[in-house]
């Protein structure tokens, strides 16, 4: 039982953590009539009429990407049975050079929009947070096997960023309205909250070929911060790091002590009366730290550790998921002998996103829209290009497509929105397959929205 449950949760991990954790899905862009279409571009504010959003029912947004890897990839079927193991050489010929691990949600905790003078005005409140792991092969692969791992290098270094996570709460205003006939614009000013946040700032990682054997050295400097608690231990590799919970007025006190802003801009100009073009910016944001900072980073600077790999081999410890996670916690511990210590209050960067948009209403109800997103992040710049096709009628709208990346090439989604009787409900979603099997554990990536808006009038 211990053993299912296990692989359960690894299977969570890997495909369904986007499921249960501020981005909006791509598909989303073009869902006028939606209000939570506002948050991919301020501008489509005037679009959505008089609404009101609640808690719970009134909508999230979750999604989670790996590049190039799944599930099925890390644990596979044993031959001739029916039982499966962890096999970490599997997912080590799997992975590319650079990989990548991302989650993102967003959770529409109230809104409500009206119509004010010339314009559309709204005021929300929303849950948002974002993780992202740089996963590097060589990297992977000196923490499984040591000095049996065949990289693809005698010398490796890498300065990618093993990790950023952030988590928000964010009441905001949001105005837009028409400039003439063909131009409309909108802005968003947000409030931030700050939860927790985890930000690399320094990760050089060294890999050489010696007399030893293979060597790692490191400089690791990772800052966090937490409204509940805080890491604490001398030295990683001595003494297991604990985490401790503040009481719970302290709590209370630091729920206002990562106090940030994020500002949005959009704009959208009708070419004719079938085409319309539209960008934006989201989250122009920053956000100061200062509840429970910590600092966690290399106990002696230039670290130098020569690793063998783990004694037995990952096939033995296959069927002992215990053992196998124990391991491996105790390979991290002493390869990056890590401390953690109270630090000053530091300020980070929000991932900020671009958006540009094409619709082209070609013959009734049906439409096409292409759309490209940018995010560019700690370290990092990610895009994809979208394509979609659109059926809409008065009461319901049905959209198809695909998004490409330097990732995946086949990433299709699908959304259905319904407008009636007082109400607006909207749901879809997308998922990536590898190598066109729609199998859960073969999933590298997928995404889900759905909620529900009552609909009070007409723009």
């Amino acid at each position: 039982m211990k053993r299912t449950l296990t692989q359960f949760g690894i299977a969570v991990a890997f495909v369904l953590i986007g499921t249960t954790a501020k981005a909006q899905s791509d598909i989303m862009y073009f869902m006028y009539n939606t209000p939570q279409s506002s948050f991919l571009n301020p501008a489509f504010g005037v679009k959505t009429g008089t609404y009101l959003s609640i808690p719970v029912i009134s909508g999230m947004d979750l999604n989670f990407n790996a590049s190039g890897f799944s599930y099925s990839d890390l644990v596979v079927p044993q031959e001739n049975s029916d039982a499966v193991k962890v096999s970490p050489l599997n997912l080590f010929n799997k992975l590319g050079t650079q990989n990548d691990l991302s989650l993102s949600g967003s959770v529409n905790i109230f809104g409500m929009g009206f119509q004010f003078g010339e314009g559309h005005l709204s005021v929300d409140l929303t849950l948002d947070g974002s993780a992202r792991a740089g996963l590097n092969q060589s990297l992977i692969g000196f923490m499984f096997f040591g000095s049996k791992a065949n990289l693809n290098a005698e010398d490796f270094v890498y300065d990618d960023k093993i990790l950023d996570m952030s988590l928000y709460l964010s009441p905001s205003v949001s105005f837009a309205r028409e400039l003439g006939e063909k131009l409309t614009v909108g802005a968003r000013l947000g409030l931030l909250l700050g939860l927790m946040d985890i930000t690399t700032e320094r990760s050089d990682i060294e890999i050489k070929n010696t007399g030893a054997g293979k060597t790692i050295q490191s400089n690791i400097e990772i800052l966090s911060s937490s409204f509940i608690g805080k890491v604490e231990s001398n030295q990683f590799s001595v003494e297991d790091p604990a985490w401790v919970t503040d009481n719970f007025g302290t709590i209370l006190a630091n729920a206002v002590k990562n106090p940030g802003v994020v500002l949005d801009l959009g704009a959208s100009y009708k070419l004719n009366d079938k085409m319309e073009i539209s960008a934006s910016v989201n989250d122009l944001g920053y956000i100061y730290w200062s509840a429970n900072p910590t600092k966690i980073s290399s106990y002696t600077d230039n670290y130098t550790y020569v690793y063998e790999g783990i004694g037995n081999s990952f096939d033995s410890l296959s069927n002992d998921f215990d053992n196998y996670f124990d391991a491996l916690k105790d390979t991290l511990k002493h390869i990056f002998d890590l401390k953690a210590e109270s630090t000053d209050s530091y300020g980070s960067m929000i991932p900020v996103k671009f958006n540009v948009g094409y619709s082209w209403n070609f013959a009734g109800p049906h439409s096409l829209f292409a759309h490209y997103k940018g995010i560019k992040g700690n370290g990092y710049y990610d895009s994809y290009f979208s394509l979609y096709y659109n059926l809409a009628w008065k009461f319901l709208s049905f959209t198809i497509g695909n998004t490409f990346s330097r990732h995946n090439y086949l990433h299709p989604a699908l959304a259905l929105n319904i407008n009636g009787g007082g109400f607006n409900v909207y749901l879809g979603g997308s998922f990536c397959p590898r190598e066109f099997s729609l199998a859960m554990s073969d999933l590298s990536s997928s995404s889900v929205f759905l909620g529900i808006n009552f609909l009070l009038g007409k723009k």
